[in-house]
């Protein structure tokens, strides 16, 4: 095989469906054999302490009249259901 092809398969390769299933499991390993999970598991702890320092305020979900009639009777269920969840959650704090 001369270059073009070898380039032309191994192109073949990655833009393969299985290439792409796959590519969870080659980063588990590669992070099994290079010791990244400790890194990764540090790292999202860190995250996970700066993201409960810093909460994200969560505004009430505001809707237009206009809005809502364009949405059908299966999207207004579907409002009103996420409003009565937001409404319920204010009411737990």
């Amino acid at each position: 095989m001369n270059e073009d092809q070898l380039r032309a398969e191994l192109k073949a390769v990655y833009t393969s469906s299985s290439w792409r299933i796959t590519a969870p499991l080659r980063l588990v390993s590669q992070l099994l054999k290079s010791g990244g999970w400790q890194k990764l598991y540090l790292d999202t702890r860190r995250l996970v302490k700066k993201t409960r320092a810093h909460p994200v305020e969560v505004r009430p979900l505001e809707v237009k009249r206009d809005d809502t009639e364009r949405l059908g009777p299966e999207g207004r269920k579907v409002l009103i259901e996420l409003q009565n969840r937001i409404k319920h959650n204010k009411h737990m704090e």
